[in-house]
């Protein structure tokens, strides 16, 4: 049901600047004790706990929440999946501009 309600089909136009802005946040969280990687982790132990929110608010009561979980789950694994291999694919194709590395 989960899914039916929500697709990355369903962007709008302030969903890249959203996106931008929680990547700029992720950024500056990044120093010399603590890196990329345990920011990447921090960013998405907050993701996971923000969909279970968004699910949670979603639904009328604690038994329709737990009918649903493996729906959810299913949703948001799946849209990060899509997302990671766009993103990955990108990287790979504009490598050096991206990271500022020649040819």
């Amino acid at each position: 049901m989960f899914q039916e309600r929500n697709s990355m089909q369903d962007v709008d136009d302030k969903f890249y600047e959203r996106a931008d802005a929680h990547i700029h946040l992720a950024n500056d969280q990044v120093n010399p004790e603590i890196g990329r990687g345990k920011v990447s982790a921090s960013f998405m132990y907050g993701m996971a706990r923000y969909c279970s929110y968004v699910c949670a608010t979603n639904c009328g009561s604690k038994e329709e929440f737990i009918s649903e979980k493996n729906g959810a789950i299913e949703y948001f694994v799946d849209q990060f999946q899509k997302m990671l291999e766009e993103n990955y694919d990108d990287y790979v194709e504009h490598y050096e501009k991206y990271m500022g590395k020649p040819k």
